[in-house]
């Protein structure tokens, strides 16, 4: 969740290439005054390893762990985003030896860039067999970067499995979530949409056919999503006017759609000093 307030808030992230020892690897960067977020995988497996970290006396330092155990630590000393290489030591703890890496930066994405581009890049959540990865544009002209389409490929064989275009506006860099979204027991995955009023976020939502081998974009909608996978429901909650109205709703799945059970709407009294359920009507 750091991470991703991050890439919302300064909408910038440092990729680089390079090698930890001899192992060519895919990493990125995101700093947030002394507290780092960082992402990289080995070229081999495709696999993201997701670190954390800060940076202190001009060190970023990046804590590697499996499950609640720390592996690894990757120390980049007389660290700046702005060179155009870094190198640093990938320390074993329990080993105690070291690998030298040395990453070349590829390219920095920050809101108002200047820059042109049209790339994939790396993204720090993927399915047990596949990777994704986002191709996002840019022209001089844009201030942020434009999610074009998403990529689908195989880990062992790295050949491209699916493309999904994409008819959404602002590229949020790193924002897959995997869940099961329908319920059928098979992974799906989601992505970012928008942020809308107030706390109220949208998605969009990629469902798994298992006939196919495909993932499909979903009729799934709604605002701020919440997914019961015990009781197989799906919460809708909108709060608008400063928090003093609010609309929830309840869906079940049929056939890849959510079709609705209940709704309410809710608004402050200020006589009673509480929210009170009202017509539905008046929160359309």
């Amino acid at each position: 969740m750091l991470c991703l307030l991050v890439a919302n808030v300064l909408h910038s992230q440092v990729f680089y290439s390079g090698k930890i020892g001899e192992a060519t690897i895919e990493c990125k960067i995101e700093i947030d005054d002394s507290t780092a977020c960082a992402t990289y995988l080995y070229t081999k497996y495709n696999e993201p390893i997701n670190l954390k970290g800060k940076v202190k006396y001009d060190t970023l330092t990046l804590i590697e762990k499996k499950e609640d155990s720390v592996i690894a630590i990757l120390v980049f000393p007389d660290f700046n985003k702005n060179k155009s290489f870094i190198e640093g030591l990938w320390i074993n703890v329990d080993l105690k030896f070291t690998i030298p890496i040395l990453l070349t930066k590829t390219i920095e994405l920050k809101y108002g860039d200047s820059i042109t581009l049209n790339r994939e890049i790396i993204q720090s959540t993927g399915l047990q067999t596949k990777y994704i990865r986002f191709q996002i544009k840019k022209t001089k002209l844009d201030e942020e970067a434009i999610l074009a389409s998403i990529h689908i490929y195989d880990k062992k064989s790295k050949r491209l499995l699916q493309s999904l275009p994409v008819e959404c506006c602002i590229a949020q860099l790193d924002d897959v979530e995997i869940e099961d979204y329908n319920f059928d027991g098979k992974p799906d995955f989601s992505v970012f949409e928008a942020f809308n009023a107030g706390p109220n976020t949208s998605r969009v939502y990629y469902l798994f056919n298992p006939v196919t081998n495909k993932f499909f974009k979903s009729s799934f909608a709604g605002t701020s999503l919440d997914f019961d996978f015990k009781k197989k429901r799906i919460y809708e909650h909108n709060s608008c006017c400063g928090g003093s109205q609010h609309y929830t709703a309840v869906y079940k799945v049929v056939k890849n759609k959510m079709k609705i059970l209940e709704e309410h709407c809710y608004k402050h009294n200020e006589e009673k000093g509480d929210m009170i359920e009202v017509k539905l009507k008046e929160c359309r």
